[in-house]
């Protein structure tokens, strides 16, 4: 397996800065003022590891204020968001996503993440 040509990037998250309620559930969770946000992309796709290192180094954990995290917002996100640099020349791009967090998930019928497939 050749390993040169993996490119590493950076996204972050904390909260949902306000009120939200949909389809039976409703709560309230982080604040604006402590700077919280669903989703951020703090470094598209690269090689410089260096700089994903710096990058990461430089992150903070912000309070939610709440339980649940909202890891399913930041997986769409990364996903779907043009700015992430992932390759369409690739035969059968396969990208993979590792999430460090500290809560369960958010959003109805929360459960263990275990239980996803």
């Amino acid at each position: 397996m050749d390993l040169s040509d993996i490119r590493f990037g950076v996204a972050s998250h904390s909260d949902y800065p306000s009120y939200y309620s949909y389809c039976g559930y409703a709560n309230a969770y982080g604040d604006p003022s402590d700077g919280n946000f669903p989703y951020n992309l703090d470094m598209p796709l690269t090689y410089d590891t260096a700089s994903v290192r710096s990058t990461i180094n430089s992150l903070y954990i912000r309070e939610g204020w709440d339980g649940p995290e909202d890891y399913a917002r930041v997986l769409w996100e990364m996903l779907n968001d043009p700015a992430i640099g992932w390759r369409s020349s690739c035969a059968n791009p396969t990208p993979a996503i590792f999430i460090y967090g500290h809560g369960s998930r958010k959003g109805r019928n929360s459960g263990n993440l275990n239980n996803i497939t």
